[in-house]
């Protein structure tokens, strides 16, 4: 079977790496366990593509992410240690480790749910490089102040 480089990647992060694998070969979601390979954040989606045009704007590396259109969400998974760095901000929600976020295979759209992964990097086994928990904080920073309404009085 032809599987995408990052699916044995992303599979170790599940309790059962072999029995996702099947899950995803099967065409069905399987849930990947925060604080086993990495933290996960949740972003507003509006928050988070804002953040990701920054981060492309400022030449900053995007690293994967899991994106939900219908939940208006994104998921990123990030180096351990690091989602507490974004307990408390407007838009994020910082998850406990062994909390199961539900991923579908990676390279297909299942139950509204994609990964997105960089596309200068291939699977070597190690998997993409994460994204920069502090250069992604500074974009979310910038992307809340462009999506903040104005505050200044509008012009008489």
């Amino acid at each position: 079977m032809n599987r995408h480089p990052f699916t044995h990647w992303l599979a170790r992060a599940a309790t059962d790496p072999h029995a996702t694998v099947h899950l995803w070969d099967m065409g069905c979601t399987a849930p990947l366990l925060a604080g086993r390979r990495w933290d996960v954040v949740q972003v507003d989606f509006a928050l988070a593509t804002g953040a990701v045009r920054e981060l492309r704007a400022e030449g900053h590396h995007v690293g994967p992410h899991l994106m939900s259109g219908t939940e208006r969400a994104v998921w990123w998974p990030l180096p351990l240690g690091a989602g507490r760095g974004f307990a408390g901000r407007e838009g994020v929600i910082v998850y406990p480790p062994g909390w199961a976020l539900l991923s579908p295979p990676p390279g297909k759209y299942l139950r509204d749910r994609v990964w997105v992964f960089p596309e200068e990097e291939e699977g070597d086994g190690e998997g993409p490089r994460l994204t920069s928990p502090g250069t992604l904080r500074a974009a979310l920073d910038a992307a809340g102040r462009a999506l903040a309404p104005s505050t200044g009085n509008p012009a008489l």
